[in-house]
């Protein structure tokens, strides 16, 4: 079941670029965890999480392309591995826009698409966003500047947050990347 609550890290906004949250680090401070959460004898109360499922703790950041697990190097131990792959939080679909319209229509499963997720493509004004989806009918928040049929259109909808249940002595901290996927499913 996927958390709700908490704090969001990141939220894609667009769909291309290191807004689209592909290979992006995030750096938690020192508090971010309301208790030490001890790892390799080491206690911390910050972390960092990259868009590629990666976590550190201390000041050594997840490789923003290190797209396997965690290496055997004893270098560094403070790394965790949950997902480690190229991923990517976007979608794309295939649709049609008519020049001069705020709709677009695609072909293909919307369920991860939501208003508020940016939308990109050729014709799409930079910056723009859904605003409703029925269907396979997308509105998005400006028109578009073409007319184009079966061209693909990318929507940004990834997350990451976290959130800490429980009470004390027994709190679990939780972080989540929702709607992920391989980068190579994408494109």
């Amino acid at each position: 079941m996927p958390i709700t609550g908490g704090t969001v890290i990141a939220r894609s906004t667009t769909a291309t670029g290191s807004t689209a949250l592909d290979d992006v680090n995030f750096t938690l401070p020192a508090g971010t965890i309301p208790f030490p959460f001890n790892f390799n004898n080491v206690n911390y109360t910050g972390f960092n999480v990259n868009t590629n499922g990666n976590l550190t703790f201390g000041a050594t950041l997840p490789g923003t392309t290190n797209y396997t697990p965690i290496s055997s190097s004893t270098a560094y131990n403070g790394a965790i591995s949950a997902l480690s792959n190229d991923l990517r939080g976007s979608i794309t679909l295939s649709g049609n826009t008519t020049s001069g319209s705020n709709t677009i229509t695609v072909t293909g499963n919307t369920t991860n698409i939501s208003v508020g997720d940016g939308v990109d493509g050729t014709g799409i004004p930079s910056g723009t966003t859904v605003t409703a989806i029925a269907g396979n009918i997308i509105t998005i928040s400006a028109n578009a500047t073409s007319t184009n049929t079966a061209s693909n259109y990318s929507f940004g909808i990834g997350e990451i947050r976290y959130e800490v249940f429980g009470t004390l002595p027994n709190r679990i901290f939780v972080i989540q990347l929702k709607n992920y996927q391989r980068y190579t499913l994408v494109n």
